[in-house]
């Protein structure tokens, strides 16, 4: 016996919940009762949708194919549930009618509350939500909305995803936008979707301010004003609520970018709100995806200044692709925009990215101009924030041209003004180049103390394209120090962020500096392991021009490079000191309890040294 509410009257009974059939198991049922042969000539494979495998009447889905005159069938029934504003009339057979089994649902509610946020929630289309959205929609707080989702819930109107979230089928969210369209006035729906869309925006701002606080927050296109409905104080309540909300957030401005024109205005703002966020998690597909929205949007609204944003996300993703060429075509467009219009700070901007670009594609010269011009203009915009992103910038290039006592200067104006600023992910950026520095100066031992105290606040603000740059390099410091056994934990460390990050070239110069410390060790058969996989790698992806391992050609040092560690590179606050223990004899091999796992390929690595913009 099946039913959609909880039989608590029966005795002896035994009840089991069902769920979605997963698209394997809605293929194999499609096969039993269509034939398999049938399914595999008309794709369905590729066609299983929403409506094969939820859960319905018995009989619903079973009588339809049979019921019908043949013709081209599975292909063209695929194509009709297809179509969301038809797929319910679909889904009947005699009286046997899944829409019917809603309405028993929906009716039963007995709460207008929790009748009116189902209504609503169709309006937003996300894979799951949490709370905060539904009290958004209702316009109540987050404690009043919360036991219409409870009630919801037990009708099985909502499911629970786990902890606080709630997802909602899409044959239901087909059944509600219709309840939607027929009992909610058009100034209430849109008055709903805007509540909506401007806590989303609100929220995403309050968690990046706290990771980046050098962003204004007026730079970001507003909606509406919307109450705080989520706290976002903290780097790792503001990292673990954008990682969460990020597939709804990219889903939603899918959704509206072809939308009421109001509405589509949350493309832009997310646009100009996550430019740094989604570099630092290496979310490359979905800068894309956004930079592409943006465009369509901005061109429909008119909007230059967005249009500009969206190229400069699309040139970020092309830089990281090794498409330096079509990069720079976006970057020189925008940059003539922002000139002829006396964008004084998005000039500076565009001059940042297009210093990045040149590091990357091998030319430091053209990027160190590129980055002085800025810094000047960013300067006298009174921008000191952006400054220290472009002090830090130019720096990398300078160790890259082997001018170190000029790097180091900038590297520590940098740290001065991110810490000044508060600007904890920058903090961390710097002070793993300034370890990178001393490092190269043959200073491993103050290398790994600063790279240390990098790695710290990379890990605390989700930074991991500087993470496991920090972990590489304070490896390198190890083995000068002949600490081998310390060496093989940071880089086995970095592989794993780098897998997790999809840095593709990362794990290459990773594997590649493990195959230098297993040799060191004697564990040459693992070396050449190492060795390989780093090559199929870097022979298949594109990589930054310049050096940016420790064992990639940088050239000799400079003389009147400082002779001791700066006192303004020390830390805000005392960092316990690197202990240095016995050194490992390279006549044994040092023994590992577990192998390196053998890694498959994953994504590219970003900016100037794998650097995010900024």
């Amino acid at each position: 016996m099946t039913s959609r509410r909880m039989l608590v009257t029966l005795e002896s009974s035994h009840s089991m919940a069902l769920g979605a059939l997963s698209t394997q198991g809605a293929l194999a049922l499609l096969g039993r009762l269509c034939g398999a042969e049938r399914v595999a000539a008309a794709g369905a494979r590729r066609r299983a949708g929403p409506a094969v495998r939820a859960p319905a009447p018995r009989g619903a889905h079973r009588r339809r194919p049979a019921g019908r005159p043949p013709r081209p069938a599975l292909a063209a029934l695929a194509d009709e549930l297809r179509e969301e504003r038809h797929r319910l009339n679909g889904l009947r057979a005699g009286e046997l009618a899944v829409r019917t089994c809603f309405q028993v649902s929906y009716q039963g509610l007995g709460d207008p509350t929790a009748a009116r946020l189902f209504r609503l929630l169709a309006l937003v289309r996300t894979p799951t939500f949490e709370p905060a959205v539904a009290a958004a929609l209702l316009d109540v707080c987050t404690a009043e909305a919360e036991p219409a989702l409870d009630r919801l819930a037990e009708a099985h109107l909502l499911s629970r995803t786990g902890g606080d979230r709630f997802a909602m089928h899409d044959l239901l969210r087909c059944f509600a936008a219709e309840l939607a369209d027929a009992m909610e006035s058009t100034v209430d729906r849109q008055a709903a979707v805007t509540r909506a869309l401007s806590f989303y925006l609100g929220t995403v701002q309050q968690a990046v301010d706290v990771l980046r606080p050098n962003q204004r927050r007026e730079e970001v296109p507003q909606l509406v004003g919307a109450p705080a409905r989520v706290a976002v104080t903290t780097p790792a309540e503001a990292l673990h609520w954008l990682d969460s909300e990020w597939p709804c957030l990219l889903a939603v401005a899918r959704h509206v970018a072809d939308g009421e024109p109001e509405h589509a205005r949350f493309v832009l703002g997310l646009s100009t709100a996550t430019i740094q966020y989604l570099p630092m998690r290496g979310r490359w597909d979905d800068i894309a995806t956004l930079g592409t929205l943006s465009r369509r949007v901005a061109a429909a609204l008119g909007d230059w200044r967005a249009e500009s944003t969206a190229r400069t996300m699309l040139a970020i993703v092309c830089r990281e692709r090794g498409e330096y060429a079509a990069a720079l075509d976006h970057l020189h467009e925008v940059l003539a925009a922002r000139r002829a219009a006396q964008d004084e700070r998005g000039t500076a901007a565009t001059l940042s990215h297009l210093g990045l670009t040149h590091a990357r594609r091998g030319d430091p010269a053209a990027a160190l101009r590129c980055f002085e011009e800025s810094a000047a203009r960013y300067g006298s915009a009174g921008r000191r924030p952006a400054v220290g992103i472009t002090r830090y910038e130019a720096g990398e290039v300078l160790l890259q041209l082997g001018d170190y006592k000029r790097a180091l200067g900038y590297l520590l104006e940098s740290l001065q003004i991110r810490r000044a600023e508060r600007d904890l992910v920058g903090e961390g950026i710097t002070l793993t180049g300034l370890g990178k520095a001393y490092v190269r100066l043959g200073r491993p031992a103050q290398g790994a103390r600063l790279l240390t105290l990098g790695l710290r606040r990379c890990q605390e603000t989700g930074a991991q394209d500087s993470a496991w740059q920090a972990l590489l390099w304070r490896a390198e410091a190890y083995r000068r120090l002949d600490r081998l056994d310390a060496a093989v934990a940071d880089l086995t460390a970095a592989l794993a962020v780098c897998r997790d990050a999809g840095l593709r070239v990362g794990e290459a110069y990773v594997l590649r500096l493990l195959a230098s410390v297993w040799h060191d060790c004697g564990q040459d058969q693992r070396a050449e392991a190492c060795r390989r996989r780093a090559a199929v790698v870097l022979d298949r992806a594109p990589r930054p021009a310049g050096p940016v391992a420790p064992d990639d050609d940088w050239p000799p040092v400079r003389t009147g490079a400082p002779a001791r560690e700066p006192r303004r590179a020390a830390p805000a606050q005392r960092p316990e000191p690197v202990q240095r223990p016995e050194p490992v004899q390279r006549t044994e091999p040092v023994q590992r309890t577990e192998p390196v796992q053998r890694t498959e390929p994953v994504a590219r690595a970003s900016g100037p040294g794998g650097q995010p913009a900024g």
